[in-house]
């Protein structure tokens, strides 16, 4: 029992720090990159911008049914295990 306990405090903290990863390049590498080359930031994120809305709906419908197929096969487990 107190290894499974070790074991889930293990993936506790290694699911915070997939979160302080992804805040840290979401949010301060580009606050960061502006600090060093303004303009430079500026045309980068302005690009990305722009392929953002052109392409945000396709990766929306694509994040939604990968998350509905993680859902269904979990589901699916779940009624084939019990």
């Amino acid at each position: 029992m107190l290894l499974q306990a070790a074991g889930f405090a293990v993936l506790a903290a290694l699911g915070l720090v997939i979160v302080i990863v992804i805040n840290v390049a979401f949010v301060w590498l580009p606050f960061l990159a502006y600090r060093a080359a303004p303009g430079l930031t500026t045309r980068e994120l302005t690009a990305f911008n722009a392929w953002l809305r052109a392409h945000g709906r396709i990766l929306l419908v694509l994040a939604l049914l990968v998350a509905g197929a993680v859902l269904t096969v979990n589901g699916l487990l779940g009624l084939i295990r019990s």
